[in-house]
């Protein structure tokens, strides 16, 4: 006689595929897309990193600043691995100016940012009048992220004479001086891909 099949299966691991925009099998790694973008309540203009699109409070950054785009807080624990990539455009309005975009990533636990990644330095543009898209790697530290946990991007620019605009508009829309007609064209979406370790 054939032996009884059990009641309860097993079930497995939970991959959250929904949650992950793409999953890297060999790795183990779910990557997660966010937007770049901001809002305001009462007078503050807040950043942050939504996986959904929106239309941003501000679609040009004028800089220099620092500006912290924060993810909402985990209601899982996880943990980031690999390497972060950011795709943004940005525009300087003299050639004469020394400008500066500087990109890193941090923890923020109980309101205490530590800092999982280095600081690295996009390309800037070139010419007077100029922009630019930037792909930026960035090697992240393996970390563990507890329920109330979030993540940020801290994005630093600095230039010494003229502005250099940064696009934040998850919608894309156009803005004064990042626009798809521009040479070379630009946009004012800014997208962030982060790792995750999974199980498989």
């Amino acid at each position: 006689m054939a032996d009884t099949l059990p009641i309860n299966f097993p079930l497995p691991a939970e991959t959250a595929n929904a949650t992950y925009n793409y999953i890297d099998i060999i790795n183990g790694l779910g990557m997660v897309e966010f937007y770049a973008g901001s809002s305001q309540e009462g007078g503050t203009e807040d950043y942050h990193l939504s996986p959904n699109v929106f239309y941003s409070n501000t679609i040009e950054l004028r800089t220099p600043d620092t500006f912290n785009f924060d993810t909402a807080s985990f209601n899982t624990p996880r943990r980031v691995k690999g390497t972060a990539y950011v795709n943004f455009g940005h525009w300087e309005t003299s050639s004469g100016g020394t400008s500066a975009a500087v990109i890193r990533f941090y923890k923020v636990s109980g309101g205490t940012p530590t800092a999982i990644s280095s600081e690295i330095t996009a390309d800037k543009p070139v010419g007077n009048g100029a922009g630019k898209m930037c792909f930026v790697a960035i090697a992240l530290t393996e970390t563990n992220f507890a329920i109330g946990d979030y993540l940020r991007m801290a994005f630093t620019t600095a230039v010494s004479s003229g502005d250099l605009y940064i696009g934040i508009d998850p919608a894309g829309r156009e803005g004064i001086f990042l626009k798809s007609s521009t040479t070379p064209p630009t946009t004012t979406t800014m997208k962030v891909w982060v790792p995750f370790k999974i199980d498989i």
